[in-house]
């Protein structure tokens, strides 16, 4: 990579409904219907990141297996539900091989 730029770089990005089990090519996910479920992968790599667009809120992540850190109240659970009917969320989760952990963060808009 030159100059360490890459040029038209973008991440694969799909739409969910109903129960979904992510891959590990994923990366943007719209989660375009209340009462989804999103499992994460049970065998995620190293750095693996998700950006998760909930706009109605009662969307489900699950750890399939692994624990998700919650840094808005630093908790550890298996799976947690998102927003509620008035709160759209942008979920982000990281997954952190040293620590054998998703890291969850959200941001409100």
């Amino acid at each position: 990579v030159k100059q360490g730029m890459v040029s038209g770089l973008r991440p694969m990005a799909r739409s969910a409904s109903g129960t979904e089990h992510l891959t590990n090519e994923d990366h943007t996910i719209f989660a375009s219907i209340r009462s989804t479920v999103l499992y994460l992968p049970d065998s995620p790599l190293d750095g693996q990141e998700y950006v998760i667009l909930v706009p109605n809120g009662g969307v489900t992540i699950h750890g399939n297996g692994k624990t998700i850190y919650l840094f808005h109240d630093g908790a550890n659970r298996n799976q947690y539900t998102c927003g509620d009917i008035a709160t759209r969320t942008e979920q982000r989760l990281y997954w952190n091989k040293a620590d054998n952990k998703w890291w969850a963060t959200y941001i409100k808009f």
